[in-house]
């Protein structure tokens, strides 16, 4: 540490002395060339030091400068101290120059330091002031390197994504692992979308917190791509966006809130444009415009609907109240069915923006139908024309009021108004034809008479009334009476009378008479009487109902509750009216069941209906399930007045569709699960479901057959026409048959498929489809093809030996040849070779039989090849050297794991075949050697590579066409048909052979070459599999 300290402190005076030697060496080199600036390297030693070390080693520098120049530049040479007056002037001029490239070099070099230390300042209170603003964003920084995966983050990244500080280990799976299950496929898109298009990256996603807390974010980024085009690395920033989305779905809340109140209310509202177009408008307008949707007229001028004499004014006041302004106008539309309606509009302007953001202003309009208020009022208008008219004529004819009694009596008729005057003799005075038609007389009849004289039974009634008015001079208002009369006497009527008290003229408070109104309310005490009946149905109903249905204040308090939830709590009305719901026994048991009862009530009051599931428990520890409901009931200026809950015990439509979920799961894993075809079909034959197994046959994903058509897409064409006639028996006969056919997959292979069919119904017991479910017969019907072939060819090849034994030993049976020794000789000679070549056959036949039904059990171990191919050349050799053929072994020591006795019967045929078909003296080679699997031609993909040892038999026999060569393989396959004859061969050695090699997990062809010879190789592991 000194040592270091102590280089720091002499460094700059070593760069002293080492600049001025340098310049002292430089000068000496080139002081031919310089002439008389000797000075100029030393002159940069002092501004090389000044910079390097500062103040104090550069004026160390100046002073041995000084001390080189005199010493070795200035006559006399060599001496310290100069000789003349003007050599000293020099050495003070050179030193007062250096003195000032000193000075103006520290100070560069101080000035140079403030500067950096100035950069460094700004720089990190940049730094600083953009951690500072992402962090008060909620924002950081992220940079992805796209080809190494590495990722780096900003702190304020890692505490957005839940992380503590200096956690994050750079791995972009680490970042994953945050992102919200559902979002990490959306997120991966968006990145390759921005990559393959060239643009920018935007997108939002969720992450999980390591607390499990879900927040949003929104990741923003540049793509950065090499001279080849490639992506190399992506660099942007991610902002929390948690309230943004909470402001988003406040928003749709709202709107949803005001789309509800908006279709509810139960005037026209609707929000046109200023020149009438119409841009919205909810049910109660298109029931005025007579529209039975919203397309019909949305986009339209309303204008168009408007009586031509108010189109102007309704166009006027649109952009009036577009304007800013507010007000009121009446018009007169047709609709489009020519209903005509009149209108009251309150409009008032709706300030919006345009999709330039620039503000704009429609009209929002409230509208209501005042056709029956404006026929009142013309009817009023013309009731009053009359009435003035009246005024004029009474006015013209003041003295005839007895006829403006009168006009004012039939004026009552007109509105089913009853009126009369009575003296005080009780007799009839005035009566209006309405109270006559009433009492069942005519106005004439009435007069000078008593009520007791016309209507007896009504006397007692109305006589006491009318005299008590007299005698007290106070009028009865609003009497109810109840009678029948003349003109109805199989009805009771109810009428509401008045009767006041006439006085006399020039004011007088004597009571001259009595008048009467009677105004009819039968209609009334009728409608009276209904709701009296319907409130005590309403209440029985109420009561003896088994749902939960109670009455509320718009604040919670009971006001009403039936009898079914008092019973399943087992307590008294009293204990629950004007109690609050939450405190109601079952919602009150638990904390969550009154919160739901709390929200449904603020939700309620604010006039929306709530709807929810809740389970609650009931007296005796039983508990039920119900469909609880909170609906406002509103008055007509659409303010809240009362609540009304219900509670649907839905315990047992719960325990059933738990059951029946519980059951379908078991289907739907059943079919999932099954190693059959199900296949379902629609009644027009598209694919309605597949099971896993169908798609693993096929080839094909659920999406390429789902909706598609069965009988074009999946069915060879010759089949289309009687699988579609067999599909619609099943539907319109409901015939079930099994039938059987092909199938084509993905990849264009056939399948036969055994298919058993059902229908699909309903609920409603209606047929909507077939559900088939089949079996891939396709290898039992190639077995089957085989059987029968192979049958068939076994029946021929053991005929035709048992033909010829037959026919020898028949002869031999008539005595045909009896004189002839050497004849019957010869035929005992083919029956012999007859049946030794029908024992090979059959022995062939079960050894090719045991082989293909798996009976054989091969005992494997470690072998020889090399032993294995010289026993089966002994074995062989005695017939080879009969037929003049040598036998070559090539063969060095090698194992394989195989059954020795299969593998010598193997060769052994190998061989047996390669002597038959060899000319004499030639040579047949047998030979082994060590290879791998991947080095044959034809060995299956995908295998696991090993070491193979692969045997060859090879011969200089007249070889095997190529057309024939895989064929020879097979059972009954021979080159030549004659050979079976002429060479005593049964045409199933070579298929044992295949057998028993496959047996092995090996391989074994051929090749060949006419005229030349065959060459027949087979392969065997070296080790257990």
């Amino acid at each position: 540490m000194r040592l270091s300290k102590l280089w720091r402190r002499c460094q700059p005076y070593g760069v002293a002395i080492a600049s001025t030697l340098m310049a002292l060496l430089l000068t000496l080199l080139l002081e031919p060339f310089l002439n008389r600036t000797t000075n100029a390297f030393f002159f940069v030693a002092v501004a090389v030091t000044t910079w390097r070390g500062g103040l104090k080693p550069g004026i160390v520098t100046i002073v041995l400068s000084t001390l080189v120049i005199n010493y070795f530049f200035i006559p006399p040479r060599y001496a310290f101290f100069p000789v003349t007056v003007s050599d000293a002037f020099h050495l003070v001029i050179l030193s007062l120059v250096a003195f000032i490239i000193n000075f103006l070099s520290d100070d560069l070099r101080a000035s140079k330091r403030k500067i950096e230390q100035l950069n460094q300042r700004l720089a990190a209170e940049s730094a600083e002031q953009l951690r500072v603003a992402l962090a008060a964003a909620y924002m950081s920084m992220w940079d992805w390197n796209l080809r190494t995966g590495d990722l780096s983050w900003s702190v304020g990244h890692e505490q957005l994504f839940g992380f503590a500080p200096g956690t994050f280990n750079g791995k972009y799976e680490t970042f994953e692992a945050c992102i919200y299950p559902e979002d990490r496929e959306k997120l991966k898109q968006a990145v390759n979308r921005a990559i393959q298009n060239r643009t920018p990256y935007q997108h939002e996603f969720r992450i999980v917190w390591p607390d499990g807390a879900v927040h949003w974010m929104e990741g923003r980024a540049q793509i950065v791509y090499d001279e080849m085009a490639q992506p190399v690395r992506m660099s942007g920033t991610v902002m929390n966006i948690d309230d943004r989305k909470k402001s988003e779905t406040a928003l749709e809340r709202s709107e949803q809130q005001l789309r509800a109140i908006f279709d509810a209310e139960p005037e026209c509202v609707k929000v046109i444009t200023a020149d009438g177009i119409l841009l919205n408008m909810n049910a109660a307008g298109l029931f005025m415009l007579e529209a039975e949707r919203l397309e019909q007229v949305q986009g339209q001028c309303v204008c168009s609907m408007v009586n031509p004499s108010h189109q102007q004014e309704f166009l006027e006041f649109t952009q009036w109240v577009a304007q800013g302004e507010s007000g009121i106008l009446e018009f007169e539309i047709t609709g489009l069915k020519g209903t005509r309606r009149w209108l009251e509009s309150h409009a008032v302007p709706l300030q919006t923006h345009n999709e330039q953001n620039e503000p704009f202003t429609y009209v929002l309009a409230v509208t209501r139908d005042v056709t029956e208020r404006k026929r009142v009022e013309a009817e009023v208008k013309q009731l009053n024309a009359e009435l003035e008219q009246r005024v004029v004529e009474r006015t013209a004819e003041l003295r005839r009021s007895n006829e403006l009694l009168n006009s004012f009596f039939n004026a009552a008729s007109s509105a089913a108004i009853g009126l009369c005057i009575h003296d005080r003799e009780l007799r009839f005075v005035q009566i209006n034809q309405a109270l006559a038609d009433i009492n069942g007389y005519s106005v004439e009849a009435h007069l000078g008479k008593t009520t007791s004289e016309l209507l007896p039974e009504l006397a007692p009634i109305v006589n006491p009334l009318i005299q008590q008015v007299l005698a007290t001079g106070q009028p009865i208002l609003n009497l109810e009476i109840d009678a029948a009369v003349p003109s109805q006497p199989e009805a009771m009527r109810y009428w509401l009378a008045s009767y006041f008290p006439i006085l006399g003229s020039n004011g007088s408070t004597q009571t001259v008479g009595v008048g009467v109104i009677l105004i009819e309310i039968s209609d009334r005490k009728r409608a009276e009487v209904a709701l009296q009946k319907s409130e005590q149905k309403f209440r029985a109903i109420f009561e003896q109902t088994f749902q939960f249905i109670g009455l509320l204040t718009p604040d919670g308090i009971f006001l009403e509750i039936n009898q079914s939830p008092l019973d399943f709590v087992q307590t008294q009305r009293e204990a629950v009216v004007r109690r609050p719901l939450w405190e109601f026994p079952s919602l009150a048991a638990s904390a969550e069941t009154q919160a739901i009862a709390r929200t449904a009530i603020a939700q309620a009051a604010a006039g929306n209906f709530y709807r929810s599931e809740v389970t609650v428990p009931g007296a005796g520890g039983i508990s039920a399930t119900f469909d609880f409901s909170v609906k406002p009931i509103l008055d007509e200026a659409g303010q809240v007045t009362l609540l009304i809950v219900e509670g649907r015990d839905i315990s047992d439509r719960k325990e059933a569709e738990a059951i029946l979920e519980e059951s379908n799961q078991r289907w739907q894993s059943l079919l999932d699960d099954v190693q059959l075809v199900v296949v379902g079909l629609d009644r027009l034959g598209n694919v309605s479901y597949v099971n896993p197994f169908f798609l693993s046959l096929t080839g094909y994903d659920a999406s390429e057959v789902m909706g598609q058509h069965w009988f074009t897409n999946f069915l060879p064409a010759s089949q289309i026409q009687p699988v579609n006639v067999a599909f619609h028996k099943v539907l319109e006969q409901d015939f079930h048959p099994h039938y059987h056919n092909p199938i084509v997959l993905k990849s264009g292979e056939e399948r036969m498929i055994s298919w058993s069919n059902t229908i699909l119904r309903d609920a409603d017991g209606r047929i909507i489809g077939t559900m088939s479910i089949g079996e891939d017969i396709t290898k039992r019907q190639e077995v089957e093809r085989m059987k029968v072939e192979f049958i068939s060819i076994v029946s021929h090849e053991l005929r035709t030996p048992l033909t010829a034994i037959r026919g020898a030993l028949g002869l031999l049976a008539a005595g045909v040849y009896d004189k002839k020794p050497e004849k019957g000789q010869r035929m005992l000679q083919v029956a012999a070779e007859q049946s030794d070549r029908l024992v090979r056959l059959v022995n062939d036949i079960l050894d090719l039989g045991r082989l293909e039904s798996g009976k054989v059990t091969l005992t494997r171990k470690i072998c020889d090849a090399a032993a294995l191919i010289q026993e089966s050349v002994e074995t062989m050799r005695t017939n080879a050297e009969q037929n003049q053929i040598a036998l070559s072994v090539n063969a060095p020591l090698l194992p394989v794991w195989a059954d020795s006795d299969s593998i010598i019967q193997t060769l052994t045929n190998l061989l047996s075949n390669a002597i038959k078909f060899s000319p004499p003296h030639t040579t047949i080679v047998v030979s082994a050697e060590l290879t791998r699997s991947e080095a044959i031609t034809g060995y299956p993909q995908g295998s696991v590579p090993q070491s193979l040892v692969l045997f060859k038999v090879q011969d200089q026999g007249r070889g095997i066409p190529a057309d024939k060569i895989e064929a020879v393989f097979e059972r009954f396959q021979q080159v030549d048909a004659s050979d079976s004859r002429q060479k005593g061969g049964t045409g199933l050695g070579l298929a044992i052979c295949r057998g028993i090699i496959e047996q092995h997990n090996g391989r074994i062809w051929a090749e060949s070459v006419l005229g030349q010879g065959s060459t027949f190789y087979l392969t065997l592991p070296t080790t257990p599999q």
